[in-house]
């Protein structure tokens, strides 16, 4: 799932009915809540050069049992906010992740994992943009060849 995710109810689902942990990409803006507190911060916040630790390739932080704001209704329990910025990146990665606390090792491997998955998102890029297949609405190989082709399409 990715930072444009905004179903807190299928959250819910995947955690609780499915128990399944989850790994969901969020924005720097998003507002978490710690444990025991009210008010909500901003991730972004929490991004001083303080409290980031230092990797070979970039910095990390790990901003540990905290509630999505956004989810609160629906998904209550705490998560860890995993926030990477790679030397070169024009923007940090946040990613958040279905435990409420863990090592730095334990997010430098989700940090590792999501990167690995990332190259399925180009494709799914690529197949929606350049060859439109968001537009299919069918489901069978032969149905699709059967479209007609456009000028402008690359099919």
């Amino acid at each position: 799932m990715d930072r444009g995710f905004r179903n807190r109810s299928l959250m819910d689902h995947i955690y609780h009915t499915l128990k399944r942990m989850f790994l969901v990409r969020l924005s720097a803006p998003q507002h978490v809540i710690f444990k025991g507190q009210k008010k909500s911060q901003s991730i972004q916040s929490f991004l001083s050069d303080e409290r980031a630790i230092r990797l070979t390739k970039g910095k990390i932080w790990i901003i540990e049992n905290v509630v999505i704001n956004a989810w609160k209704e629906v998904f209550k329990d705490s998560v860890t906010v995993i926030v990477y910025h790679g030397n070169g990146f024009k923007n940090p990665m946040v990613i958040c992740v279905s435990q409420a606390k863990m090592t730095v090792e334990e997010a430098i491997f989700f940090v590792q994992m999501y990167f690995r998955r990332w190259k399925i998102e180009q494709l799914f890029k690529e197949l929606k943009s350049y060859f439109r297949f968001e537009k299919f609405k069918v489901l069978s190989l032969e149905a699709i060849k059967k479209i007609p082709v456009h000028s402008h399409s690359c099919l």
